[in-house]
């Protein structure tokens, strides 16, 4: 192998490196010989561009979603499911209302995924047992339950949907939830 047929393979190595980390405006140029490696490397040029297209449209696609979300009276959540540990079941996703509605930033809660738990009234601690199990089993539910809102400094109740989502095992995966004032 030459040293030129050395020096294309590390660069179809690197732009494929770079193309698994999401980076995609990695570009190589092509060579006007009639090298084998040229067609590789100019396919993966416009590989690139294609890919790059569709994380910009998936990124545009996002920040309109954030931005409707945003807009709802609602918190709106994902969570992936810990069967150990349902309480500890970590958030995916936490619309920008949480502050408002629970009182608890999406940050604190990206954290501490059972800090929403903790702010339970003492006396609803059962009713939320029962909800997991509830939704554990593949049932959407709708609860009403007390929180301690500790920007308001006082409880307030709240009103939360909980849609379980299912692999074809039925095996609970996420849960998509929005919870109202």
């Amino acid at each position: 192998m030459d040293n030129s047929t050395t020096t294309r393979l590390d660069e179809i190595i690197f732009t494929l490196s770079a193309f698994s980390k999401g980076n995609f405006s990695v570009r190589n140029i092509v060579t006007e010989d009639d090298e084998p490696l040229n067609t590789v490397i100019s396919g993966l040029n416009m590989l690139g561009e294609e890919l790059e297209s569709y994380k910009l449209e998936i990124d545009n696609q996002r920040v309109l979603l954030e931005n409707i979300l945003s807009s709802i009276d609602e918190v709106i959540y994902v969570r992936e499911v810990n069967s150990e540990n349902i309480n500890k079941s970590p958030y995916t996703f936490i619309s920008e209302r949480s502050l408002e509605i629970i009182g608890l930033r999406k940050e604190e809660l990206h954290q501490e995924p059972d800090k929403w738990v903790k702010i339970v009234h003492p006396d609803d601690q059962l009713m939320i047992a029962d909800m997991y199990k509830t939704f554990a089993s593949g049932q959407e539910i709708v609860v009403t339950y007390r929180i301690y809102h500790s920007i308001k400094k006082q409880y307030r109740w709240i009103e939360d949907r909980i849609s379980p989502k299912l692999n074809s095992a039925g095996t609970v995966l996420n849960t998509y939830g929005s919870a109202r004032d």
